[in-house]
């Protein structure tokens, strides 16, 4: 059993000042809501640094990194579909987003718009949209269909037909990495992974791994290149070295963590942290370890995928609720430092556990400790701790793996122990 628990590899999340490396390049108006201004629903950069942002009544884009913008504003028959709806993007002027059964397409930045059908018999809603380029693109819906289209949208064909027990499973993300290679995540009250080899063909449900992800909604796909990909769960992110093919868990993380991950390659990632404040993390070694930097803005972090756009290694463009930044990843690289030293700092034992553990720390007082279950629940939490050392009665859990997330004034780490 030790001999499993050292083989986990552990996230941690470090605080650091890195208003420098920011640069706001994008507000949305204000409006008479309780949001105050209107939600950013869809953004997308490229690699010149040209970019889109789609909020409710404007679509706006930039060929300079965002520090011009020209807004079309948008039909309102158009704008008021777009709070249901999942959306495409290849380039600044080509612009795909859905609402229900139906298909909206604009290629000259929002001025004028298509409206198609993705008519089937089943009549199963539209989950995810994805566009390899401006002419060939994939739909997921509900019961694990798939369509795709090779006229920018104006026709579709069914592409994956479900099994019988999968009528539940919806499609959250597409990614392809090559002409050929591509992914889809789905999930109902387990995640699924479907893969195809032949362009979106043919897809093939790998329910291996699917049915063993219990309780874990795909939040967010990356495939950064033809062997490498990654996607995440609320409290987990997996990668694959072999183009999809098979998949290991690198990471557990705190509750409310992922909401949404990006990699510009196999190794550089940026996450976007479930927290009161705008909280971005950034790894530079696949995933293994975080740092943590928390954007002060009048921003927040919303519960969906597709925050960020690498637009080369060494830059990203990240989306909030109603602002995008940009973040030059050099800036990061300069000043980091590893933060696997804590491991030294702060201790947890016994492991396994029965009634109580007990928490030390060498050098900071401990704040605040969560338990949480690796269904995602939160099941102890404790505030105002305030010492470098605190004992945590157990006795109310079950017998199982828990994640223990432990707080000081400058770091927050996450260990693993077994309650028996």
């Amino acid at each position: 059993m030790k001999t499993y628990f050292l083989s986990l590899l552990f996230l941690f999340l470090t605080l650091s000042d890195a208003q420098s490396q920011w640069t706001q390049v994008y507000q949305t108006d204000s409006c008479n809501c309780s949001l105050g201004r209107w939600p950013i629903r869809g953004m997308a950069f490229f690699g010149s640094d040209s970019g889109v942002v789609f909020d409710n009544f404007l679509l706006s884009t930039t060929i300079d990194g965002g520090t011009t913008w020209k807004r079309n504003l948008l039909d309102r028959s158009i704008s008021n579909q777009c709070c249901l709806k999942e959306m495409a993007f290849t380039d600044i002027n080509h612009v795909w987003f859905n609402f229900s059964q139906f298909v909206y397409h604009s290629s000259d930045a929002g001025l004028h718009w298509e409206k198609d059908s993705i008519a089937d018999e089943l009549g199963y809603s539209i989950t995810s949209l994805y566009f390899r380029d401006s002419l060939n693109g994939f739909a997921g819906g509900e019961g694990l269909l798939m369509f795709k289209t090779s006229d920018a949208g104006k026709t579709w064909q069914r592409c994956h037909q479900p099994e019988t027990t999968e009528g539940n499973y919806e499609i959250h993300q597409i990614a392809f990495a090559s002409p050929q290679i591509g992914i889809a995540t789905a999930a109902e009250f387990q995640t699924l992974i479907l893969r195809t080899t032949d362009g979106g063909e043919h897809w093939r449900n790998l329910s291996d791994l699917g049915h063993g992800i219990a309780g874990s909604t795909p939040r967010s796909l990356s495939f950064p290149d033809p062997a490498h990909a990654f996607f995440c769960t609320l409290a987990h992110l997996y990668n694959s070295s072999d183009s999809g093919k098979s998949w290991k868990q690198i990471v557990d993380a705190p509750i409310n963590s992922f909401l949404s991950i990006s990699f510009a390659d196999s190794a550089k990632g940026i996450s976007i942290v479930s927290r009161s404040t705008f909280t971005v993390g950034y790894t530079s070694d696949h995933g293994d370890s975080w740092r943590s930097f928390i954007i002060e803005a009048d921003a927040k972090a919303i519960s969906s995928s597709g925050y960020t756009s690498f637009t080369n290694p060494n830059t990203a463009y990240v989306r909030g609720l109603n602002a995008v930044f940009k973040l030059n990843i050099n800036d990061l690289a300069v000043n980091e430092k590893r933060v696997d030293a804590s491991l030294d700092d702060i201790s947890v034992f016994p492991d396994p556990a029965h009634d109580f553990i007990r928490i030390s720390c060498k050098n900071q007082n401990i704040s605040a400790v969560s338990i949480i279950d690796f269904l995602g629940n939160e099941r102890i939490h404790i505030l105002d701790i305030n010492s470098n050392n605190s004992d945590i009665d157990l006795s109310s859990l079950s017998t199982g793996l828990y994640c223990v997330k432990i707080f000081t004034a400058q770091t927050q780490t996450v260990r693993k122990i077994l309650k028996w």
